[in-house]
């Protein structure tokens, strides 16, 4: 599997997360990060070496405990600290996944179609950013995290 460069921002603002909060550089961290979260080291495994993304109510756990903004984490956008929380994010994906199966898929796709067909203002790296995010709905919808 190929990384996209999202992906591969997420796995050294990860890592850098996890120096921030002083776990071991190399043999250790994916334990030490599995403990924290209670989750399976192997799990962790993926996320650091970018196998996998993380699920979004993991994506919150990470952010809340070393206390970095979601944007910064996941897409690499400033600041990576502040008091401001980006609510409508967060409160748009809790919509999405309180959703019904169906629904939820059609407003995926929804979106996704429609990023795909706005050339002009979704293109590159930007559009790579919002397709992994959709990717990851779709993904933790189906009880993968």
């Amino acid at each position: 599997m190929e990384k996209t460069t999202t992906q591969s921002g997420f796995v050294d603002r990860l890592n850098e997360v996890c120096d921030d909060m002083k776990l071991p550089t190399k043999h250790g961290r994916q334990t030490a990060l599995a403990k924290v979260f209670g989750i399976t080291q192997g799990a962790t495994k993926k996320w650091l070496n970018g196998t996998t993304w993380p699920g979004f109510d993991n994506i919150v756990a990470i952010c809340e405990w070393s206390g970095v903004n979601v944007n910064w984490l996941v897409m690499g956008v400033e600041p990576k600290r502040s008091d401001v929380v980006e609510t409508k994010v967060l409160i748009l994906g809790e919509a999405i996944k309180a959703m019904p199966k169906t629904d939820r898929e059609q407003v995926l796709d929804f979106l996704a179609f429609k990023f795909e067909k706005s050339a002009d203002l979704f293109v590159g790296e930007r559009l790579a950013r919002y397709m992994t995010m959709i990717d990851a709905f779709k993904k933790d919808r189906d009880g993968l995290k």
